[in-house]
Order: C-alpha cells, then structure tokens, then sequence
C-alpha cells in the first residue's frame, strides 16, 4: 500500500545518509539528509538526521579547512545551524557527546568563543566519553584563547578549572599562577572602565 511504501521510502532514505556519512562520503551523505529533511520534514527520524547532517557538514568543513580556511567558515556555520535544530534528548548518549565536541569546534572556527565554551562545558560533562588529556587541552586552548581576547573573567574562570580538575597535570602549577594574573588584570581593566565612566559623568554633568 502507499502508506507503507512512504514509510519504506522515508527509512530507506534517512539510513542512506547516514551510511554515507560512516562511510565518510560526507558531501553524498549532506545531499541525500538535505533531500530526506525536505521531504519527511515532520519524520520521527528528524532529530537524528539533523545530527548527522551536522555531523556531515562539520567533516566536510575540517576537509575544506585544510585548502583553505574561508571557504571552510560557511560550512562550520551550517554545521552548527543543522546541530542546533536536533534535540539531544532524542539522541543517543554517544550521538549527544560527539554533537558537542563538534558544536564547539564549529563555534571556535566561527570565532565565537564564547558559544565554544558553552558548547565544551557541557561537553566535558561526559567523563566517561572524553579522555583527560583531551579534556584539559581544551580548557587550556579555551583559558589562552580568552586571555588573548583580553577576556580576565572567563580567562581566569578556565584556569582555575585547570587546576581544580586536573590537578596533577603539567599546566596546573602555571594555570594557578596564571588564575591569580587574570584576576589582576581583571581588577585592573574593572577599575579603568569605572575611572572612564566616572569622567564621562563629570564630562556630561559640566
């Protein structure tokens, strides 16, 4: 009946770029989940073909990367956009850990550090997916990235989860005494920004 057979066609689809994308034929598999999102858009598999799409789309970026990094950006913002539209909670514990790895990865691309974070941060809640040494490159390249950005608060909030997590590590000793720098600095960048604001008062009321 047509019935089952649209139910066919819609698994038979869904399971094609999926495969494709296990297989790493990420540009096949990104066009078929297209088509399969296009046509079942209401599917219970929708979830799950949005994971994968990002999941395509993301590769596919880190392939583009490597020629080059501006034709890559679009890619990782479209992988971002297709992670975004799945709900985790209709993923598999595995699928919800690997969507926030490379979540973040697309946002750091992006240059939005901030949404990187967010997107590790919860990622670094699967302990019993993500190793220690890669857990704690990470927060250093989040830490190092934000001090460069002349971001003391969010710099030192990752320094301090260095030493606190990972307090046998190399970078602990120096994340604990860069924690206490960024705090300074932060201190120092607060005050600045108030003395600013307290003469652009005096500047106003004169």
């Amino acid at each position: 009946s047509y019935p089952a057979s649209k139910e066919y066609l819609e698994k038979v689809m869904f399971h094609k770029g999926v495969l494709q994308a296990r297989i790493k034929k990420y540009p096949d598999s990104m066009n078929s989940l297209k088509i399969f999102l296009l046509k079942f858009p209401d599917s219970s598999f929708s979830d799950e073909a949005y994971y994968w799409l990002g999941y395509s789309t993301s590769y596919h970026a880190e392939f583009l990367r490597s020629k080059s990094k501006e034709v890559a950006l679009p890619e990782f913002e479209a992988s971002a956009m297709h992670f975004v539209k799945s709900n985790p909670k209709s993923l598999s514990q595995n699928q919800q850990f690997e969507r926030l790895h490379l979540l973040g990865r697309a946002w750091w691309f992006l240059e939005d550090i901030t949404k990187a974070a967010e997107a590790w941060e919860k990622y670094f809640e699967y302990t019993n997916f993500i190793s220690q040494e890669k857990a704690l490159s990470l927060k250093f390249q989040l830490a190092t990235r934000f001090q460069r950005d002349k971001n003391y608060s969010k710099a030192e909030k990752w320094y301090a989860r260095i030493s606190k997590d990972h307090p046998d590590s190399e970078l602990s000793s120096s994340s604990s005494f860069w924690r206490a720098e960024m705090a300074y600095a932060k201190a120092v960048q607060k005050e600045k920004t108030t003395v600013l604001d307290s003469n652009y008062v005096k500047v106003l009321v004169s």
